[in-house]
């Protein structure tokens, strides 16, 4: 991942190339609650591969678990004068996080995870994105739902 010299997590090739989704899930799985784990550190350093992100557990209790790296440090916030005076957003960590949420809502339920039953966590700043992520989500969503106009996302940090 990018931020910190060593990734903040022992790896040390960085790079902008890094919206990936991991999922995890029990063999069999059919409409399955689903967990979201978004990392924390800091909003310079992490990464979904870090072993103690380990949905193995989750998935054997009958979660699909899913969890995915997004932009940080100065990938993710550039402040960079030329985006400014054109009026673009220079949010591009929380746009990768929506953008993985919103896959996760789309497919998960190729992994067998019910996409109506989804719950959003995460620790340190992993929990401030995902409550970020959370308002909105209606909106860029197209999922069927019974009888309910609104996807419910718990928020749990």
């Amino acid at each position: 991942m990018q931020g910190r010299a060593d990734g903040g997590n022992g790896k040390s090739i960085q790079s902008e190339d890094c919206l990936r989704v991991n999922v995890i899930t029990p063999a069999n799985a059919k409409n399955l609650p689903v967990y979201v784990y978004i990392y924390g550190g800091g909003f310079n350093s992490g990464s979904s591969s870090d072993l103690k992100i380990d949905g193995t557990y989750l998935a054997a209790k009958e979660i699909v678990f899913a969890s995915f790296n997004y932009r940080l440090s100065l990938f993710a916030w550039p402040h960079a004068a030329e985006i400014a005076e054109a009026g673009e957003t220079q949010n591009f960590g929380l746009l990768d996080t929506r953008a993985a949420v919103e896959w996760v809502v789309q497919n998960v339920k190729q992994f067998g995870g019910d996409p109506t039953k989804i719950a959003l966590g995460g620790d340190s700043v992993g929990a401030g994105v995902l409550s970020i992520t959370a308002f909105g989500i209606e909106e860029f969503t197209d999922v069927e739902r019974d009888g309910d106009d609104k996807l419910l996302l718990d928020c749990i940090s």
